[in-house]
């Protein structure tokens, strides 16, 4: 994943966009997660669909683990599980590796897959994907 330069000037040393002057960590935050909104949509052409993939994994997942014994018949994967574990594997990377900005990217990707897997399925309201206000949360 490449990380688009919102503000047009380089930080030459790293190859990174440098901040905006005045950015505020909610700012910055947001410019991560409007990316990873664009990197998710344009990973399409090479990856396929987000859900449809995550759920394929999951099916084959569920085949290995019941054959290993560890998942019963009745039992299965989903494509919200796969998200998860994959966002797991993003955090592990950056535990016993260097720090890589991809990782907290990917994380954030994953987080909004594992949702939409949850909204293909029935189990999450479409309307439930953004807040129209910033009252109450669950």
């Amino acid at each position: 994943m490449t990380n688009g330069d919102p503000t047009g000037v380089e930080d030459v040393a790293h190859g990174q966009p440098e901040p905006a002057p005045g950015s505020t960590g909610d700012e910055l935050a947001r410019d991560v997660l409007e990316d990873v909104g664009r990197l998710v949509d344009s990973d399409r052409d090479t990856h396929g669909d987000a859900v449809e993939n995550q759920e394929h994994i999951a099916d084959g997942w569920t085949w290995y683990l019941r054959g290993q014994g560890i998942l019963a018949s009745h039992e299965e994967l989903t494509g919200l599980d796969v998200a998860y574990m994959m966002a797991i594997l993003k955090m592990s990377r950056n535990a016993v590796g260097e720090y890589d900005i991809d990782h907290p990217r990917d994380v954030a990707g994953y987080a909004g897959i594992a949702a939409a897997c949850q909204v293909k399925r029935g189990e999450t309201d479409p309307d439930d994907l953004t807040v129209g206000d910033y009252g109450e949360h669950r």
